[in-house]
Formats: structure tokens, C-alpha cells, sequence
């Protein structure tokens, strides 16, 4: 599953958070995969942004580029 979109700090973190618990299964969770170069805060909620990032990390979300995917 990749997900990107805008806003990171808001509409992408409570999408990615809904995601995770509705899976509610860590293997199910590690398909995701967040596009983070496809996302930005919105100005002012940079450190949002920067939890939706600590939340990948700690849910085993990984980080890609969209050059990873879209070529």
C-alpha cells in the first residue's frame, strides 16, 4: 500500500493512523509504505509532520521516494 498526499501533519497522519488500527496486525502494517517525498505539512504543523514520521518508524512503516515506485 503506498500512501502520500496532502496534508502530511493532518490528513495523511489521521488516514495512516485509521489504517493502522483497522489492520490491527503488525504484518499488515509493514505492507504500508509512505511516500514521503508525495507529502508536505502544512506551514506552521511542521512538527506534526515530524510525529507521522516518528509513527512510521515505530509501526514499521517504511520511508520510500516516489522515484522508488513511479519512474
Amino acid at each position: 500500500i503506498l500512501l502520500a498526499g496532502e496534508a502530511s501533519s493532518h490528513c495523511v497522519f489521521n488516514s495512516l493512523r485509521d489504517i493502522v488500527t483497522e489492520f490491527n496486525d503488525p504484518a499488515q502494517t509493514k505492507k504500508i509504505k509512505f511516500m514521503e517525498d508525495c507529502s508536505s505539512p502544512v506551514k506552521g504543523f511542521e512538527a506534526q509532520h515530524n510525529e507521522l514520521l516518528a509513527f512510521c518508524d515505530a509501526h514499521g512503516i517504511e520511508r520510500v521516494k516516489s522515484t522508488t515506485y513511479l519512474v
